[in-house]
């Protein structure tokens, strides 16, 4: 049947006589296939793959190399002791290394117009609000519930309660995780970008993304193409490496998931089968395990699968049209003229407020599975999220591209790897012949008369390093015992070195065609200067970049199909928490709203430089400065080390740097405050001083009145002739002398207890001083 009347039938169509029209499609696309002669229908294309995957692991197609040997002048038959030289894989793992280090940095933004819409913008404030409520409402709980518990019991006062709310903010404060700073240090990001951003990375453990890229670039290095497959089981998305050489496509497309169709083929044993596909009927099991035992339609393969038989399972994709209507109706509610999609069979009642229907053909994908000989299964349409703006726009469930037209890394030094090991075991061959020096020595030396033949003389020379001749002997005219010996040089010494400089130059040029030099492989000499090993692998970098590019190309729309299979996967269903582990083992946990991610339309951007890896380096950098300079702690140097996207470890920094600044701003308030407190010790001090001098200056006074008036007594009662005027029997002169004695007693007392004040100072300063340097030692510590 023609591939034009194919598109145009209904989906009703489709699905009758025991779905018919599917296997119409899928031997329209095995006539496509062997028409265009290109992927596994291809004897050749297939065979060269192969090729290309065994000498990557070092084993030479013998037909292939002498079919190279005799376009290229070399008629020597294929040797039975020939030996392989590997000199492609090492530089084929450099390339493959150099993706591993790559940073594979991506983001996630919504494109559809709604995304920065006013009540998104208030959900985000209100989602800001509810996290940090969440992670903080309990911190703010303990902290109150502490502070309250000091007066218990007791009515708090105003200024209690003021110092308690003024207590409990610096402690929480404190106690505040870096998450949540580093949550409120971010710049606005749309809740359905961080959603889908979340998605994707626990997708990115979850389903190993990075190491199913790398063995697709593995794939592109060999054969020239990667492909993936991004599909739904047992709801959940999936994502596998789909081996190229049982794959094939339309190659009027450049991106494999933009073509018209696409087939791949799986190997199973019958047990598999069952797994796979459950839904097959006994009769039909029961044919499949007759042609797995008959070995019917079984394929013996040998690439990156094991050697047994297995049954050909063949899952065929591909791009047809369905019949769509576009009914404009008047909604009773709201009284305005709404639109919505119908399908074929809808047919319009104007009672319920119908208009009109705009017919038009969508592109739609299909697919279906056929097993062994004529056993289809899993016949259908391929559901897909499309894009309201652009709904025709749908992708093939296979991901991927086809490099530069088919030609390999492993395709431009193949030829190098053929030419070395001819060089190499031309070399094996000249070693093997090598005779190295030949001594030539005249017979006639040899002393017969004392029965010595040569068996013995060489015997003698050998073991006692002693030659014994005659020169007197009859016959032997031999007079120089120089001339007796002379050597004959037939070592190939000069020509295998040759050979060994044709291997090196051999080896070098096939590394410069797809530009890996010896430098990029880490094969440095030792007088050679940094500068320019460190422009070789630079120019490496340039020369390889157009692969690098092209393959992140295919990692965002690979990202991007995988997001959209996700937000099916997961729509319509009810809330869940997706947990999964990060590289450094920390636990992440992600709460899934599936109508934000159903009602959005996402883009993955995907740098395509160094830069963000720069970057990466570069605050890397200014953390190890700012931890010297003290103004970062180790954990944030840490964190920033470990995580690979340079806008969270700017985040990670810019947390850093307002912690410290709190830090140096609480310190600088202690200062003051240990300043003001010395300051009113010194001034409570000078006014206690002034207070004392006060009271010794006032008893100094009355003490020497004190005194002056008993010397004035005493000249009194010099005069008087009754010396014991009170009768107790003391003369009153030297009651007044001991009066006057304790007096002075007292004032001694007064000058003793002023210097005794003075030291007493000067210890209340010192102390002073040792809190002062005692408080600012806790403040640094803290």
């Amino acid at each position: 049947m023609d591939n034009k009347e194919l598109h145009l039938y209904s989906e009703k169509e489709k699905y009758q006589l025991n779905q018919q029209w599917f296997k119409d499609s899928i031997d329209n696309i095995e006539k496509m296939s062997k028409l265009y002669n290109h992927g596994f229908t291809n004897d050749t294309e297939y065979r060269d793959m192969k090729i290309n995957y065994d000498l990557y692991k070092g084993i030479i197609d013998k037909s292939d190399f002498m079919q190279y040997c005799s376009i290229n002048g070399y008629n020597e038959e294929f040797p039975s002791n020939f030996m392989n030289e590997n000199i492609i894989s090492d530089k084929v793992k450099v390339v493959e290394g150099m993706e591993i280090s790559r940073p594979f940095y991506f983001k996630v933004l919504a494109v559809n117009p709604e995304a920065t819409s006013r009540k998104e913008q208030e959900y985000f404030k209100r989602y800001k609000k509810f996290v940090v409520e969440t992670i903080m409402g309990e911190i703010q709980s303990l902290i109150q519930q502490e502070e309250l518990s000091k007066i218990e019991g007791q009515k708090p006062t105003q200024e209690q309660l003021q110092q308690i709310q003024e207590s409990i903010a610096q402690k929480v404060e404190a106690n505040t995780p870096d998450e949540v700073k580093r949550y409120m240090e971010r710049n606005y990001q749309d809740p359905a970008e961080v959603l889908a951003s979340q998605l994707l990375e626990y997708m990115m453990y979850s389903l190993n993304i990075k190491q199913v890229f790398n063995k697709g670039w593995s794939d592109v290095l060999k054969v020239s193409r990667e492909i993936y497959r991004i599909y739904i089981e047992d709801g959940e998305p999936k994502f596998d490496r789909v081996n190229p050489i049982k794959f094939d496509f339309d190659r009027n497309a450049e991106m494999i998931q933009d073509g018209e169709w696409a087939v791949a083929e799986y190997y199973y044993s019958i047990i598999d089968i069952v797994k796979e596909f459950p839904n097959l009927t006994d009769d039909e099991l029961k044919n499949l395990t007759d042609e797995y035992l008959s070995n019917d339609n079984i394929r013996f393969f040998d690439n990156d699968d094991n050697n047994n038989t297995h049954i050909i399972a063949k899952h065929y994709t591909w791009k047809s049209l369905r019949k769509i209507g576009f009914l404009q109706y008047l909604d009773q509610q709201t009284g305005k003229v709404q639109e919505k999609i119908v399908d074929e069979y809808y047919k319009m009642n104007t009672n319920y407020g119908d208009i009109e229907i705009n017919w038009k053909r969508i592109v739609e994908v299909y697919e279906g599975w056929k097993i062994g000989q004529d056993t289809f299964t899993k016949m259908g349409r391929v559901d897909y999220i499309r894009d309201i703006d652009d709904i025709n726009n749908v992708k093939l469930p296979y991901s991927g591209i086809l490099y530069d037209s088919g030609t390999s890394l492993i395709d431009r030094m193949k030829g190098f790897q053929y030419l070395y090991d001819i060089v190499i075991n031309k070399m094996r061959t000249l070693m093997a012949s090598d005779k190295g020096k030949l001594l030539l020595m005249n017979i006639g030396i040899i002393p017969r008369s004392q029965d010595i033949d040569v068996k013995k003389w060489l015997e003698y020379s050998s073991k006692l390093n002693i030659g014994f001749y005659n020169p007197h002997e009859e016959g032997n005219r031999v007079v120089d015992v120089n001339g007796a010996a002379k050597v004959l040089d037939l070592s190939l010494t000069s020509d295998i070195q040759k050979y060994i400089e044709w291997a090196a130059h051999i080896e070098n040029r096939c590394g410069e065609s797809v530009g890996i030099t010896k430098q990029t492989v880490g094969r440095i000499g030792p007088n050679e200067a940094v500068g320019n090993t460190q422009q070789s692998i630079i120019q490496s970098s340039f020369v390889l970049e157009p692969y690098f590019n092209l393959h992140n190309v295919v990692k965002r729309h690979t990202l991007e199909y995988l997001l959209n299979t996700a937000r099916l996967a997961y729509s319509g269903k009810e809330k869940k928490k997706l947990s999964f582990a990060l590289d450094d083992l920390s636990a992440q946990i992600l709460n899934m709203d599936y109508d934000m991610l159903l009602f959005n339309t996402f883009g993955i951007f995907i740098s395509n430089t160094t830069k963000p890896d720069e970057l990466k380096q570069n605050i890397t950098a200014l953390a190890h400065a700012a931890l010297q300079s003290q103004k970062v702690e180790f954990s944030d140097v840490i964190k920033i080390m470990k995580t690979d996207n340079p806008e969270e470890a700017t985040e990670i920094l810019r947390v850093a740097e307002r912690n410290n600044h709190e830090k140096i701003s609480k310190m600088q308030q202690q200062e003051i405050q240990a300043n003001q407190q010395e300051k009113e010790a010194e001034r409570k001090h000078d006014i206690n001083m002034i207070q004392l001098k006060g009271r010794q200056e006032i008893n100094e006074i009355r003490a020497k009145g004190d005194i002056d008036l008993q010397k004035q007594t005493i000249l009194s009662m010099g005069f008087n002739e009754n010396k014991d005027l009170d009768n107790d029997g003391t003369p009153d002169v030297l009651e007044i002398a001991r009066h006057g004695l304790d007096a002075d007693v007292k004032q001694r007392k007064i000058k003793l207890d002023e210097e005794k004040f003075k030291h007493q100072k000067l210890v209340d300063k010192e102390k002073i001083k040792i809190e002062k340097r005692k408080l600012n030692k806790d403040t640094n510590n803290k």
